[in-house]
């Protein structure tokens, strides 16, 4: 019952979000929402998906999460699966501004990312960073796209890691901005995400990213 109340109030309010109850724009789309929604009920979730590859020129690490994030580009570029890693910065947090004013940690410390990549021994030289931090995984995509062109970097297949329940739009929207690039577009989530899709309804905070999530993907498949 819990499973199914989450994903009546998404369809709702998702559907709110993108009109789908106004004017003559609600067949096809409600449709299409209904068809989407309808697979968590039928216990087929659609927001994890792992692309299977042996070997990739760029793992791209988005932002969010980037402890987890950055474990599994560590170990994907051990396993010698990807050449070379593509680091989004995290945005300014207001918060650890005041932890330094607390003196609970120390100024400028470098983001995890970097402090887990050097602790991981992985070469300076075959890490890179975008040069500053982007909002939303659209943004993301584009920046990254117009930053591959400045170096002139022309990967043949990217390998995005990013959690689990972000897997499927980040792919979708990675490979539209892409889509004339002759670039593969894979993706890779993050092995140390605790996030369960076969059982997300029963954990609060696994119900709130997928709630949250779908509503994201809604409006994707409204543009």
């Amino acid at each position: 019952p819990a499973r199914r109340h989450l994903t009546g109030v998404c369809e709702v309010v998702g559907a709110q979000r993108l009109g789908l109850f106004e004017g003559g724009q609600r067949g096809a789309r409600a449709q299409r929402v209904r068809h989407l929604l309808g697979v968590v009920v039928l216990g087929h979730d659609p927001l994890v998906v792992e692309d299977p590859f042996d070997h990739a020129d760029l793992a791209v690490v988005l932002s969010g999460d980037s402890i987890r994030r950055s474990l599994a580009a560590r170990d994907l570029y051990h396993q010698g699966r990807v050449e070379r890693l593509l680091i989004v910065p995290e945005p300014p947090d207001s918060l650890e501004q005041e932890l330094v004013r607390l003196g609970l940690i120390e100024p400028n410390l470098p983001q995890w990312s970097e402090r887990i990549l050097i602790a991981s021994k992985i070469p300076t030289s075959h890490v890179t960073w975008l040069p500053e931090p982007a909002d939303g995984t659209i943004v993301e995509a584009v920046r990254i796209r117009e930053f591959l062109e400045t170096q002139r970097l022309k990967p043949v297949r990217i390998i995005l890691v990013t959690s689990k329940f972000a897997s499927l739009r980040a792919r979708m929207i990675f490979r539209h901005v892409f889509k004339d690039r002759h670039v593969q577009v894979l993706v890779s989530p993050s092995p140390y995400d605790p996030f369960t899709p076969d059982r997300w309804w029963t954990k609060p905070r696994n119900a709130l990213h997928v709630v949250m999530e779908y509503q994201k993907l809604l409006v994707g498949i409204a543009r």
